[in-house]
């Protein structure tokens, strides 16, 4: 069973979500009739996220992944290059025809001087010509990217503002981009960062409805939509009255007040995260930071007696009962309920948003999400990505088999004169890659494999990933990926030889047709790629809620709304788990996202193949 999210399309902003539950769907291109403008498109989108990015196969609801204690690295992994002016070749066709063929082979590596554009809207639309007709889209820029462009703009009857020439396809319309001017950049949303691990920071909701915003609320609009921080106010009032303490300035953890002020949510740079007693006003008064204990018991079922008020659960919306006191099942559609031109929507507990930016007003620090949105950081976890990434294969690199270590701390093996094996001292940590001789032993019941360094490895504590057989017509050269979905790998090809391997995690069975998210098996072409894209969904089986992860990093459909893509909410690749669609590592993804075709060009933040330029193979088997 599959699950998609089709965004509102023009010219009917108001259109309902779709969602499909019998089989996987493809994922829409946009459709423009023509002479619709689309300025108004790109509003209709700022509302609704991008709006032809589809969900998988009910991605599992996410928890926190705490791994390394930064978000960014300061290595890349062998093979992985930023997508920018040298990511491919530049060049291409000139003049109305399209450029969307294959770049240009003699094209020069040299870094491009010339002029950019910038986007200034949510999503601005890539045609193969100067002309706005679904048949031609072939990828889009969102705000902030960054383009090459091939001259000055050229005047159209379709666009009076000039079609810009991208380098090395394309064409965009000057009404929804601009030069690329400090002004007009800093203007705009944060660009993906292609150098850290994901190209954006996500933010994790740790509690039930926490509200999106389209704008800073007041402190009064803040204590409307937010009656937890009343309570939690008047509760530590109350408290203080009977012990005679008294605020100060330094508050109860000995800060002083912050002298933020005002700040322009759109300034760049990222605030250092606070306690979590300071973050729920900033710090500027004792009584306000000891809300946050407050709200914590709250959440852990154990307010002092006296703490609640006289509503009954009947009349308390579903974001403030617990789960388990007998509230409706939640949907997604539920997340509007009390929206208004202030309030968006509210957040289930588990939901991530990817951060544009973060910084204070009204005496408190906010997330301005990708699509945005202001949330309240107070009530998020900034999330550290899994750090783990695969190998190169080859050239300056390992040569198959090579064995992944999937336990925390496995033994290793040396084979001693008597020819017992007997373990080593040294231990071997898990996703350690090993390249192996091929040779294996059998001992006590096990197979045990011989490393290229010369000891031995328990078969069972290992994931191999060994040499697959090419599809009979594939070109020499052809790139095509192979996943093992028995093995839980995934091996990248050129014609017969191996250039990258990793571990994966595909879709989990399930013992009814409801909680079986099994991966689909065949052999298929990249059909779109987007540099991330929002999946959310309703759960299919009982008991499990809603979910919506923005901005997914580096998605590859290939097959309705099966993708491979980067998951960074968890850290448990080399065993099934997602809901249909094929988890990698971000580093991973991110390297297989550059690789593949259709290629994504510096600025670009999706792309279709077509008949000139069709995506890799994939093949998937067990």
């Amino acid at each position: 069973m599959a699950t998609k999210r089709t965004r509102p399309q023009p010219p009917a902003p108001q259109a309902s979500r779709q969602r499909t539950r019998d089989k996987a769907v493809a994922a829409p291109r946009p459709r423009w009739p023509s002479g619709i403008s689309l300025a108004i498109a790109a509003v209709v989108a700022v509302g609704a996220g991008t709006w032809w990015a589809s969900a998988c196969k009910q991605e599992p609801k996410p928890a926190v992944v705490r791994t390394a204690p930064s978000a960014r690295v300061e290595t890349v992994p062998p093979g992985v290059q930023p997508l920018g002016p040298g990511a491919a070749a530049l060049g291409g066709d000139a003049g109305d025809a399209a450029s969307a063929e294959a770049l240009d082979a003699g094209a020069s590596d040299a870094p491009y001087d010339g002029p950019f554009v910038v986007a200034r809207v949510l999503t601005a639309p890539i045609y193969s010509a100067m002309s706005r007709t679904s048949d031609k889209l072939i990828g889009y820029m969102r705000s902030g990217g960054k383009a090459p462009v091939d001259g000055a703009p050229i005047p159209k009857p379709n666009c009076k503002e000039g079609w810009y020439r991208l380098i090395p396809r394309g064409f965009v319309c000057g009404r929804h981009v601009s030069a690329a001017t400090p002004d007009a950049i800093a203007a705009s949303e944060t660009p993906p960062d292609f150098d850290a691990i994901v190209p954006y920071k996500y933010a994790y909701n740790t509690k039930d409805g926490t509200p999106l915003y389209k704008e800073i609320p007041s402190r009064e609009q803040m204590e409307q939509y937010e009656p937890y921080l009343v309570k939690a106010s008047s509760k530590v009032h109350a408290q203080d009255a009977s012990d005679g303490s008294v605020a100060t300035s330094a508050g109860k953890h000995g800060r002083g007040a912050r002298d933020g002020g005002d700040a322009d949510p759109r300034e760049r740079g990222t605030e250092p995260e606070r306690s979590r007693s300071d973050a729920v006003d900033g710090g500027s008064n004792a009584l306000r930071a000891r809300a946050a204990d407050v709200l914590a018991a709250a959440d852990a079922g154990t307010l002092p007696d006296g703490a609640a008020d006289d509503e009954t659960d009947q009349d308390l919306p579903w974001w403030q009962l617990a789960p388990d006191a007998g509230r409706k099942t939640v949907t997604l559609e539920d997340m509007a309920e009390g929206a208004d031109g202030v309030l968006v929507k509210r957040m289930a507990r588990g939901f991530f948003v990817a951060v544009d930016r973060m910084f204070r007003r009204n005496d408190r620090t906010w997330i301005r999400t990708t699509e945005g949105l202001y949330a309240p950081s107070d009530r998020m976890s900034i999330n550290s990505p899994p750090t783990f990434h695969g190998v190169e294969v080859g050239t300056g690199g390992m040569e198959l088999p090579v064995a992944f270590v999937m336990l925390d701390h496995a033994n290793s093996f040396e084979l001693g004169p008597d020819k017992e094996l007997k373990k080593r001292k040294a231990r071997l940590t898990r996703f350690e890659a090993l390249a192996l001789t091929g040779r294996t032993e059998e001992r006590g019941g096990g197979t045990y494999r011989e490393t290229k360094e010369g000891f031995w490895v328990r078969d069972r504590n290992v994931t191999v990933v060994e040499p697959a057989t090419p599809p009979a017509d594939v070109g020499e050269h052809e790139k095509w990926i192979d996943v093992n979905l028995t093995r839980q790998t995934l091996v990248a090809y050129e014609g017969s030889r191996p250039v990258y391997a990793t571990l994966i995690s595909s879709g989990k069975k399930g013992a009814t047709k409801a909680t079986d998210h099994s991966t689909v098996e065949g052999e298929f072409r990249i059909r779109e790629k987007h540099v991330a894209a929002t999946m959310d969904g309703d759960g299919a089986a009982p008991g499990e809620g809603p979910y919506s992860i923005q901005d997914v990093p580096y998605v590859m459909y290939f097959k309705g709304s099966y993708a491979i893509h980067g998951a960074f909410w968890h850290n448990n690749f080399g065993r099934k788990m997602s809901h249909g669609c094929v988890n990698m590592a971000p580093a991973d993804a991110r390297r297989v996202f550059q690789w593949t075709d259709p290629q994504v060009p510096q600025g670009w933040h999706g792309a279709w193949a077509t008949e000139d330029m069709p995506g890799t193979r994939i093949v998937l088997h067990e």
